[in-house]
């Protein structure tokens, strides 16, 4: 029985032109001067334009990391280092951090360590649809904040957040902040994780408003072990002045991020990227009609199932194409993933991040939603891979599984 696979938020299939071309480069270390290392480095630098390009920025503002956590990583703790570095004497200590209480563990639990450093944290809650108020997150922000971030859609919801309007009023705080102290100063810097969005919308710092994205190749198409942190020049602050490097040693990525660089899994990123772009319109629809058709079945096997997340009138445009967290009541979450692999169909439980422990999902817990209700949800996500047939059978085989 071929095993139907329904779990893309969590990594998707590599692009078979993705695996040719990652085959296909150069075997030189990108710091070597000869021939093969100038090669490689040319190979990389082709993929890094295309980042830049969509994203638009310059390619020096295209940091390549091992993931999107280390990305999230870079980004707080950066910025934070950065500001103690540069600007402990501006009387503005404790320095505060803003962010969601729905981001990925990467940023929730860095914050956390933050805050045994010397930051105040706050952590603005979501709706119980999911949605974070952003006038919550904006009334947040005081002449100490160097750092505000909300995800651009959740990774187990699906829930499309408003950080262009939070991109907007924290450049505006920050240049009235310059005004009024007639000086220029690259703070409070706004981030968000766009690692859900990028394949499905329009992704750049000026459509998200923000200084500074993270990215992964897996969700796209591409290799895993690679993601990205892009960024835009504030003024005269440009990257290596507005973050400082958490990795340090032989100066690669601009002097942002040492180590040696994975060519090949860079390669592939920048063509995973513009595959895309190119095929983003078509997937949305194509992905949006697969997810309808499923949740449209399983509402009809399970008529007390209920979805967690926006819903309700105009609830769908706030609602990634890709992401379903269902509610199955009277189900755990754990019986209903193993009977589920056993049936041939693979779901989850939320975050891949934190699956294998069954805890509580945090996402679920910030929206406000009984335990035992976030004991029994899964999240069913879907990729361009999967077809109406698969969504028609998935609900067949879980009704079995499940009866």
């Amino acid at each position: 029985m071929r095993t139907l696979y329904f779990d893309h938020a969590s990594t998707t299939p590599v692009d078979n032109r993705v695996r040719k071309a990652m085959a296909d480069v150069p075997q030189g270390n990108m710091s070597s001067i000869h021939s093969l290392g100038r090669d490689a480095a040319a190979a990389a630098d082709t993929s890094r334009e295309i980042l830049a390009s969509v994203i638009g920025t310059d390619i020096r503002s295209v940091i390549f990391t091992g993931s999107a956590t280390e990305a999230n990583n870079m980004a707080v703790r950066g910025a934070f280092k950065a500001f103690y570095r540069s600007f402990r004497s501006e009387a503005m200590i404790p320095p505060r951090i803003i962010i969601s209480g729905i981001e990925h563990d990467s940023l929730i639990h860095t914050v956390a360590d933050l805050s045994e450093e010397g930051a105040e944290v706050i952590v603005v809650p979501a709706g119980r649809d999911g949605l974070v108020c952003a006038e919550d997150v904006i009334s947040k922000i005081d002449d100490r904040t160097i750092f505000v971030s909300v995800m651009a859609a959740n990774n187990e919801t699906g829930a499309i957040q408003e950080v262009a309007r939070i991109g907007n009023a924290v450049r505006e705080i920050r240049e009235k902040r310059n005004a009024d102290m007639n000086r220029e100063f690259p703070y409070p810097i706004f981030h968000t994780d766009a690692v859900q969005y990028l394949r499905y919308f329009p992704t750049s710092l000026d459509t998200l408003q923000a200084d500074m994205l993270t990215l992964s190749a897996h969700k796209i198409g591409g290799p895993k072990g690679i993601g990205a942190l892009v960024a835009r020049n504030i003024g005269k602050y440009d990257i290596r002045k507005t973050i400082y490097p958490i990795v340090t040693g032989g100066g690669q990525e601009y002097g942002m991020r040492a180590g040696t660089e994975n060519t090949e899994a860079i390669v592939g990123f920048g063509l995973a990227l513009s595959i895309a772009e190119k095929g983003r319109e078509k997937n949305f629809r194509k992905v949006k009609e697969v997810k309808e058709i499923f949740w449209d079945g399983f509402k009809k096997a399970f008529p007390r199932a209920l979805l967690n997340g926006p819903i309700g009138k105009g609830g769908e445009k706030r609602l990634s194409p890709h992401i379903l967290n269902i509610w199955i009541p009277g189900n755990y979450s754990a019986d209903i993933l193993m009977k589920a692999d056993m049936a041939g169909v693979a779901i989850s439980y939320g975050s891949a991040c934190g699956a294998k422990s069954f805890k509580p999902s945090h996402v679920l817990s910030a929206m406000g939603l009984a335990e035992k209700r976030i004991k029994e949800s899964i999240r069913i996500s879907f990729g361009p891979e999967n077809t109406i047939a698969e969504a028609r059978e998935g609900v067949k085989r879980l009704k079995r599984a499940l009866s």
